[in-house]
């Protein structure tokens, strides 16, 4: 395959395996980032370079006669032509000895016709073979053509601007051939659809090359405004298309050299396809040079023979530059995501380890109020009690002294009950005094209780417990004492002792020494009571053991607070693992990535090399 002095045929299959090796690196590539639609691409293409399958799509709106065009090219009528949009289905024209069709259904299945039978499948002139049409996947047309050897295919593709469904047809079918012919009409050569149709689709794809084709001057009124028409659509491209591209991108641009690759300088062929048919069909070789055919027929040939090769290497090159930018982008991408990502973690992640050290330093602060407030209940409590016996002798002390008594009431005849009503006057004092303090204590407690922190404080129905079981110790005391200093007659025996004191001394004690010492004696008999009961009755030990359990079921609960603590810590650790975890393994990611980006990015380097030489290498035009 000769494609340039400088290319021998090791230096080809060098470059394929070359080309080979890079499609399937950046396969993986693909693969690894998810691009589903490249990697379909690429195995295309690498499908393509393996079996050195060579295509060449012909192209074009509606009616411009690219089915006739054809068959120009195989001598015969064999594709379905006529004055109504016909295609409707991609034809592949591939070589074969025996002529013949095999249609390829949508569903996988096959039917091989003769080639008479062709229009039933693949046109839309009757609603029949529209609607069988819609159904085929391709019509493989077996031909015995000289220009489809050495596995050569000529697709004739649906109209563009027919309907949407044509147009999708003809689009799908670009990202898999080499070469594409664009056949414009000479009436219309160049339309503003057909140049949009070329700049935002065939500069667009993978293309090796695109040629163009303008058919029917047999309709021109004059010879000379064929090659006006030629000139129009040359100049057109270059205004339009390679200028264009040179303003928007820049003489040095990728893009700008990728489109030169594609056109070169712009070769507008011009023919009468029709005449061109006739011609062979009839053997006229005037008509066949009136339809000037043959200069396209021997520049296709001088195409094949010696371009091929080139053209054929393009198409895999330009994928491997495209497939290339599209993964550099993506991976570029990703790298952006990640590293935003990380930051966002970042700051999440500071932001939660700023809120639970908060709780952290709040619950260390509330278990130390807790633990000072519990304390300081029972302290109180402790206060409390320690003042019991003081408090009930100083109450004694006061209904002593405020309780009149005279020498009379020491008469024998009155002592007695006077005495008995003076013990039943101090009991009840101290019987006030015991459901005073109660009182005081119980309202002590209710009132700290009640400040205690929702998640500290005991029940209701708890706190009413207890604060009756403080009242029933007090009254239970209070009983006691009622029942000792009357059961025991205090005051009776008091009195007999000052009386006794009396007759020892002559006598000689007046009325109010005798009161005096009376009250003297029976407040230290009442103390000595009042201390002998409470060591009895132990009722502050029981306060304390009471206040004490409650204050335990506090401190229990305040443990759920250390509970917490310990909880916080271990989201701590765990958001500190977790966050430290995410942080290696992006790293990990954006080396990988940085990986691909580099070989990526080198193989692009040496895939736009390539395309420079093979570019240069396009000395010889087609003429």
């Amino acid at each position: 395959m000769d494609t340039s002095k400088e290319f021998s045929l090791t230096n080809y299959k060098q470059t394929l395996f070359k080309l080979g090796n890079w499609l399937r690196q950046l396969r993986d590539f693909s693969e690894r980032l998810n691009l589903q639609n490249l990697v379909n691409s690429i195995d295309d293409t690498l499908h393509r370079v393996e079996t050195n399958a060579f295509s060449i799509a012909v192209v074009g709106e509606f009616k411009r006669g690219k089915s006739t065009f054809i068959n120009a090219l195989l001598g015969r009528e064999i594709l379905p032509a006529d004055i109504l949009p016909t295609t409707a289905t991609l034809n592949r024209v591939t070589y074969g000895l025996k002529p013949l069709v095999k249609i390829h259904f949508k569903n996988g299945s096959e039917e091989i016709i003769a080639l008479e039978d062709l229009s039933n499948y693949v046109t839309k002139l009757t609603p029949e073979s529209e609607t069988i049409a819609s159904t085929i996947q391709e019509a493989i047309v077996y031909y015995p053509v000289s220009y489809c050897q050495n596995n050569v295919d000529i697709i004739d593709t649906p109209g563009l601007s027919d309907d949407e469904t044509m147009t999708a047809i003809t689009l799908s079918v670009l990202p898999h051939v080499d070469v594409a012919i664009l056949v414009v009409m000479a009436l219309s050569p160049l339309s503003e659809s057909e140049r949009a149709f070329l700049e935002n689709h065939l500069l667009n794809e993978d293309l090796g090359r695109i040629l163009f084709v303008v058919t029917g001057i047999d309709r021109c009124n004059h010879p000379e405004d064929v090659e006006k028409i030629v000139a129009n659509v040359e100049n057109r491209i270059r205004t339009y298309i390679l200028n264009g591209m040179e303003k928007r991108h820049g003489k040095d641009s990728e893009e700008y050299k990728a489109c030169v690759s594609r056109i070169i300088q712009p070769k507008v062929f011009p023919m009468s396809a029709y005449q061109a048919l006739q011609a062979k069909q009839k053997r006229d070789p005037a008509l066949m040079a009136a339809s000037r055919f043959s200069e396209f027929e021997m520049a296709l040939e001088t195409f094949l023979a010696e371009e091929r090769g080139v053209i054929f290497l393009q198409v895999p090159v330009n994928r491997v530059i495209s497939a290339s930018k599209e993964i550099l982008t993506t991976v570029a991408q990703a790298i952006t995501a990640l590293q935003q990502n990380q930051v966002n973690t970042q700051t999440k992640y500071e932001q939660e380890i700023t809120h639970l050290t908060a709780q952290q330093k709040m619950a260390v602060g509330r278990q130390h109020q807790h633990g000072a407030k519990v304390e300081q209940i029972f302290k109180g409590t402790q206060l409390v009690c320690s003042q019991i016996e003081f408090e009930l002798q100083q109450a004694v002390n006061h209904a002593i002294d405020t309780t009149l008594i005279t020498s009379h009431d020491f008469n024998q005849s009155v002592l007695f009950d006077r005495m008995f009503k003076f013990d039943g006057k101090i009991a009840e004092a101290i019987v006030m005094c015991s459901r005073r303090l109660a009182g005081k204590l119980q309202l002590e407690l209710q009132r700290e209780l009640s400040t205690l922190p929702l998640e500290l404080k005991p029940s209701d129905e708890e706190i009413r417990n207890f604060i009756k079981s403080i009242g029933i110790q007090f009254v239970a005391l209070a009983e006691t004492f009622n029942k000792i200093v009357r059961e025991k007659r205090i005051a009776i025996q008091t009195s007999g002792s000052v009386k006794g004191l009396g007759v020892w001394l002559g006598n000689t004690l007046g009325n109010n020494d005798v009161v005096k010492v009376f009250k003297d004696n029976y407040k230290i008999a009442i103390s000595n009571e009042i201390s002998q009961q409470l060591k009895l009755n132990a009722i502050v030990t029981n306060v304390e053991v009471e206040t004490r359990s409650l204050l335990e079921g506090i401190k229990h609960r305040a443990k759920d607070l250390e509970v917490g603590i310990s909880q916080s810590q271990g989201i701590l650790t765990e958001l500190q693992v977790k966050f430290a975890r995410n942080e290696a393994q992006t790293e990990i990611e954006c080396q990988e990535l940085e990986r691909i980006k580099g070989q990526t990015q080198s193989t692009f380097n040496d895939a736009q090399d390539l395309l420079t030489q093979l570019t240069k290498l396009m000395d010889v035009h087609l003429t």
